[in-house]
């Protein structure tokens, strides 16, 4: 079932391909290479390409193609994405020393390796392989965020030395259902900002609430497509209440009024899950949040009153004042 899903990854990018080099020989003018990438053959020795085989003379040109440069240390980005790859090679990416972000996306990847040589890599953009586990990322220390959407993941690992991280995509994978598989985001990541754990296989959402605010400054977070969703009563209530620093959950933003009638509903709410009373204290804070706008208001009318009233009085003294001195300036100037 892997050949086959993974054939089904990157046989259409092997065929577009081939359609381009065609295309581009048949209008190639003297002097200038025809993009190529060597399909490595189909048999045992090499059945762990089974795609396209990665080389260096492809990376660079591929590196030209995106205004990039031939010297490979030169480069700061590398667009590997839709390359029909699967598997990276360490001896070709060690020369590539300067790479900041790298797009990895919709290949065939199973594994992430040859970031060793990367020491200044920041992004990486990994999203839509088959992906099993994160690994390969302990000499990535300056990384800030890692996209791996829609690939076979488990359980969350392999971020012990990545404490930049501030944004971290895990969405459509299958990390749960248990804690353990997931509770690895609130360690050793202390600037992390943004979680996204989407369409998982998460079931205990006061398990997971629990995990989340040891994240000092959690502000994105998604857990939307997870089964504790629907079983997790008052979801949205509980997380943002449960979570001070947080500035958007799932598919709206969390603003001040929402999280006052929040806090005060959870406070209501208490350990013996008082709904009514709960709801009455949200209704409550409602009409105190209201009342606050009012008086607000009313004290932004009357300070701009007493603008008025202060600039109308200035105004009226100033026209006294030259009309004084017209009254005077005749009587002055006539002589004995």
């Amino acid at each position: 079932m892997r050949r086959d899903l993974l054939d089904s990854v990157t046989d259409p990018v092997l065929k577009r391909r081939r359609s381009k080099e065609l295309q581009a020989g048949s209008v190639q003018q003297q002097g200038q290479p025809i993009l190529q990438a060597s399909a490595a053959p189909r048999d045992e020795t090499m059945a762990e390409w089974s795609g396209v085989r990665m080389t260096k003379k492809y990376l660079v040109e591929l590196c030209q193609r995106h205004d990039g440069y031939r010297t490979p240390s030169v480069n700061d980005k590398l667009y590997l994405h839709q390359q029909g790859f699967r598997r990276l090679d360490p001896e070709v990416l060690k020369e590539f020393t300067g790479i900041k972000m790298l797009w990895l996306q919709a290949n065939g990847l199973e594994k992430l390796e040859g970031f060793e040589h990367m020491p200044l890599l920041r992004n990486i953009a990994a999203h839509e392989n088959c992906i099993e586990k994160i690994e390969g990322l302990e000499h990535s220390k300056e990384l800030d965020s890692i996209n791996l959407n829609r690939n076979f993941i488990k359980k969350v690992e392999g971020f012990e030395k990545n404490q930049n991280l501030t944004s971290i995509n895990l969405g459509n994978n299958a990390i749960g259902p248990d804690a353990e598989s997931y509770k690895a985001v609130a360690e050793n990541l202390p600037k992390l900002q943004t979680l996204d754990l989407q369409a998982n296989k998460i079931e205990d959402g006061a398990e997971l609430l629990k995990i989340l605010q040891k994240i000092p400054d959690l502000r994105v977070f998604y857990g939307m497509g997870n089964p504790f969703v629907k079983s997790f009563r008052h979801y949205r209530k509980r997380f943002v209440a449960g979570l001070p620093s947080l500035r958007y959950l799932d598919d709206r933003p969390v603003f001040e009024d929402e999280r006052k009638r929040c806090e005060a509903w959870f406070a209501a709410f208490g350990p013996d899950e008082d709904l009514e009373a709960a709801n009455a204290a949200e209704r409550d804070m409602i009409k105190t949040i209201k009342q606050e706008k009012r008086d607000q208001e009313e004290r932004r009318v009357k300070a701009f009153d007493d603008m008025i009233r202060e600039a109308r009085a200035a105004h009226a003294a100033a026209e006294a004042a030259k009309a004084a001195n017209r009254t005077v300036r005749p009587s002055e100037s006539s002589g004995p």
